[in-house]
């Protein structure tokens, strides 16, 4: 079973897409994936913002006070 989150930038631009399925969580952000690619020499995986917002270690005052992080079906 997957969850999905649309999660708004703290400059209140753009909108990401976070996945969680598999015990994995993944988001569309280009900061994420250039971590995660395998074949990057810069290879360092680990979590987003985004992805820290939605499994609630690091929530910005901005998408705690208005509600930036909306749960999908």
């Amino acid at each position: 079973m997957s969850q999905h989150w649309m999660i708004m930038d703290e400059t209140g631009g753009n909108y990401y897409s976070v996945e969680y399925s598999a015990g994995r969580y993944s988001c569309s952000c280009a900061h994420w994936q250039s971590k995660n690619d395998r074949f990057s020499y810069r290879l360092s995986p680990g979590p987003c913002k985004h992805i820290n917002a939605v499994s609630g270690a690091k929530v910005s005052v901005r998408q705690r006070k208005y509600g930036h992080i909306v749960r999908l079906r």
